[in-house]
């Protein structure tokens, strides 16, 4: 038996032509042995996934990824890091409790440059805005939003006010391209990042 288990970190990396893939941590507060706790092991629960067992994730492609401007990217990471404290806690099995203190959110994402003759430098005035309200919404959607009985499947991104801490210089083919580390953040506690199911 796992005990007081805590994702220690996520991450979801988009890359053009495939689907989403997610990966997360899971930090183990301790384990009860059935076998010296007297305890019946229990079986797993068999999983009902419904009409998401026959459906596919949306493929990345077209999904209008806009900062700005409308920018296509070549890759992007999304990353969660909340920070994990141990603290006393009497009831349970080894006396401490693992809990979330504050978390870390961060954006990488590849992009290629704005062709746009006013618009060259964007990513360095971003680094340099020290007004909320300069900071530009970084948005895409992943597959076409489902009926009102459909099976949800799509999920569409909103960072409402990317903070860029890094600019790196790339080039894509022919083509002048950037890759932009953010960190997200919001004036109001849990609202840096929206995944929205659609």
């Amino acid at each position: 038996e796992l005990i007081d288990c805590r994702v220690s970190s996520l991450s979801i990396n988009w890359t053009p032509g495939s689907v989403a893939i997610a990966t997360a941590d899971i930090v183990v507060g301790s384990i009860n042995d059935p076998t010296t706790n007297s305890l019946t092991p229990v079986a797993l629960p068999t999983l009902d996934y419904g009409p998401q067992a026959t459906v596919s994730a949306p493929t990345i492609e077209s999904v209008t990824h806009t900062w700005n401007t409308a920018r296509g990217f070549t890759e992007l990471s999304l990353a969660i890091a909340p920070s994990i404290e141990t603290v006393p806690d009497s009831n349970m099995p080894d006396g401490e409790i693992r809990e979330v203190s504050d978390r870390e959110t961060t954006l990488d994402v590849t992009l290629f440059g704005d062709s746009t003759s006013t618009n060259e430098t964007y990513e360095i005035t971003q680094i340099f805005e020290t007004a909320a309200s300069g900071l530009d919404q970084l948005s895409f959607q992943v597959g076409s939003a489902a009926g009102a009985t459909g099976t949800a499947t799509a999920v569409k991104v909103l960072v409402p006010t990317p903070e860029v801490t890094s600019v790196t210089p790339r080039k894509i083919g022919s083509k002048a391209a950037s890759t932009v580390s953010m960190i997200l953040g919001n004036a109001a506690a849990g609202e840096e990042l929206e995944i929205q199911f659609l």
